[in-house]
């Protein structure tokens, strides 16, 4: 199933039909949290510490530690 996500998301060509689909397929509530963990991966890669992340994306520490296991693998 997330083969089928990642190819439609690829798939698409322009970021109007990209922001429609994720409002077609992710609640607000997701869609806000999946945002806050993309910006915590690139604030990680940026080397930011963790206070200034969670003070930033006001995300909990155990999400930023799981964002940050991806982000280090």
């Amino acid at each position: 199933m997330t083969d089928d996500l990642i190819k439609a998301v690829v798939a698409i060509s322009d970021e109007a039909t990209c922001e429609s689909f994720f409002k077609d397929i992710f609640t607000a509530t997701e869609l806000e949290q999946f945002a806050q963990r993309l910006r915590a991966a690139k604030l990680l890669l940026e080397g930011q510490t963790y206070a200034k992340i969670i003070a930033q994306t006001d995300i909990s520490s155990a999400t930023l530690s799981r964002v940050s296991n991806c982000v280090h693998r």
